[in-house]
Formats: structure tokens, sequence, C-alpha cells
């Protein structure tokens, strides 16, 4: 069991490696400028098809341009994204979590009982309400994300808060 949770684990590394390889060296890794369009090989195949090109491996758009690099330079957003989405979350939970498990008693009570209405929402249509209450952009999704996933990190701590003070 534990075997295979390790080949799991490295497997998970090793694909998170790779991103944060692509994010921090799309210019050099990318074989073409990902915003460069070229409407004469719009809609390639990719290049183990059986009309693929070798200069676009996983083939082009609808207006020509490289799918792969697209990829590789999409890397910087999501990791800039997930990592700052965690990090905002963690610490608003952690510090409201903190906040109602050392004071107990009333703080405790409003706390928990906003997560429990935060969570009752479909997380699906709250962050639709988030963006249209916040706006679009790299920001927003930030913030949206962080907003709805406070609440697991506010159970957690608050649980091991009240562990450990009493």
């Amino acid at each position: 069991m534990t075997l295979h949770l390790q080949k799991r684990v490295w497997v998970g590394a090793a694909v998170l490696g790779i991103v944060l390889v692509c994010a921090l060296f799309a210019q050099w890794l990318s074989p073409h400028n990902p915003l460069d369009q070229d409407l004469m090989a719009a809609s390639l195949p990719p290049a183990w098809s059986a009309d693929g090109e070798a200069a676009h491996f996983f083939g082009t758009d609808t207006l020509g341009r490289d799918i792969l690099s697209r990829l590789i330079y999409g890397a910087r957003p999501a990791m800039i994204v997930a990592f700052a989405a965690a990090t905002l979350a963690a610490l608003i939970g952690t510090a409201l979590g903190l906040w109602a498990g050392f004071h107990g008693g009333f703080v405790d009570t409003i706390v928990s009982r906003l997560v429990d209405v935060w969570m009752s929402f479909p997380a699906v249509l709250l962050s639709i309400v988030l963006v249209a209450v916040i706006g679009t952009g790299l920001t927003s999704v930030v913030m949206a994300i962080a907003i709805i996933d406070w609440t697991r990190f506010c159970r957690v701590v608050r649980a091991e808060t009240q562990v450990q003070a009493s």
C-alpha cells in the first residue's frame, strides 16, 4: 500500500516539476510564439497523425497558433493562480480558525456558523456570483478561489486549536 502511494507522490511531484519548469522557462522551451497567427496553418493535426507536421507537435488551433507553445506559456498563469489562491485561502482560513478555536464560546459559534453557511452553497454557483460581483481577470480568479476555499482550512485549524488549547 505504501509503495503504491509513494509512486503516486513521485508521479505527482514529477508533473508539478514539469509544469513549474515550463512556467519558469517558457520563452526558451516554447518552439513558437504562442500569440503568432498563421491562418495558412490553421487547424493542423498533431505531429503523430497522418497529416501532422513536426513543426507543430500538438498541431495548431483555428487561428494557426501553435498549441504546444500555448500550453507551455499557459503554465505561468496556472501556477500563479494555484499558489496565490491556496496561500490566500490558507491565510484567511488559518486566521479565522485560530481565532475561533482559541477564544471558543461566542466567537467560535459565529465563525462555525459562518463556515457552515458558506459551505452550504454549491462552489460553482458561488464562483459564478463572485465573478459577476468582482469581475474578470487573474486577480479576480485568485480572490474567488480563496473566498470559496478558506472554509476547509478554517475547520481543520479550529479543531486542532481546540485540541491543543484544552
